[in-house]
């Protein structure tokens, strides 16, 4: 018996020629596992930048209570927020669906505020004031239903974009009520 390391002087190793073939062999193997996990590597992100371009709801709040008017925009992977300042000046504002700890409305007649809060720096309070009361609300549950998909690592690029949003804004009426 041979120790780690050592060489059987005896063994017959095959013909030069043979084992040549099989490092080929092995390299030309390599290489096709090499570029298949390229092609998966490429495959993702192409997913990931096609989901990241669905944009499932946009709201604004209205004009004449906001002179420069907020926006809420919602995507499969995160919340982009537009807080206009000044003319042609504006804070923008993203926040992935997994760090978002809580959605809050608080609604009056007409309008709605929203308050999103993230779960790793409750410091950092969104707010959007004077959106309409059911773009609020609809928001709300569409943001807690992505949560809730995010939660149970739901692959949402996977379902149609028709049933996609009506499915999210069911799966956020049933966590509002628990």
């Amino acid at each position: 018996m041979l120790g780690s390391g050592q060489i059987d002087f005896n063994r017959s190793y095959g013909s030069p020629s043979k084992m040549q073939d099989q490092v080929e062999d092995a390299h030309n193997e390599l290489i096709k596992e090499v570029i298949k996990d390229e092609e998966k590597a490429q495959q993702k992100l192409d997913s990931l930048i096609d989901r990241s371009q669905k944009v499932l709801l946009k709201i604004s709040s209205v004009f004449p209570f906001t002179l420069f008017p907020h926006q809420l925009s919602i995507d499969i992977n995160q919340v982009n927020i537009r807080l206009g300042q000044f003319f042609w000046t504006d804070r923008r504002q993203s926040i992935n669906i997994k760090d978002i700890g809580d959605v809050i409305i608080d609604t009056v007649p007409f309008f709605a505020t929203i308050r999103i809060i993230d779960k790793d720096y409750v410091e950092n309070l969104i707010e959007i004031n004077f959106l309409k009361r059911n773009d609020a609300i609809k928001a709300r549950k569409v943001i807690q239903g992505l949560m809730v998909a995010a939660k149970e690592e739901v692959d949402l690029g996977l379902i149609d974009d028709k049933d996609l949003i009506d499915k999210i804004e069911t799966l956020g009426k049933i966590k509002q009520v628990e």
